[in-house]
């Protein structure tokens, strides 16, 4: 006699949208987003080099949106990115 086979549980991975990016000067990941909304202001600093930066923001925009304009905004100025970022 057999005994049951247990079925098996198929998680689903979700991928959550990230807390922490990359710095665009260093190359380091130390880029935190702070949004406040009364003012519609996104405040943008990297914690290894000191680069920041505000953003303006309009209704519906989360961190992501806000990290990558300033993140052109930076490029657009004329910054060298570094091939390979330093681990940290």
């Amino acid at each position: 006699m057999g005994r049951r086979r247990r079925r098996k549980i198929v998680r689903v991975l979700r991928r959550r949208i990230p807390k922490i990016f990359i710095c665009p000067v260093c190359g380091k990941r130390a880029v935190t987003v702070s949004i406040s909304k009364e003012t519609g202001i996104a405040h943008i600093t990297c914690g290894s080099c000191g680069v920041s930066g505000d953003v303006q923001i309009s209704e519906g925009m989360t961190s992501v949106d806000a990290y990558c304009t300033w993140y052109d905004e930076v490029l657009s100025k004329g910054v060298e990115i570094p091939l390979e970022p330093s681990s940290s």
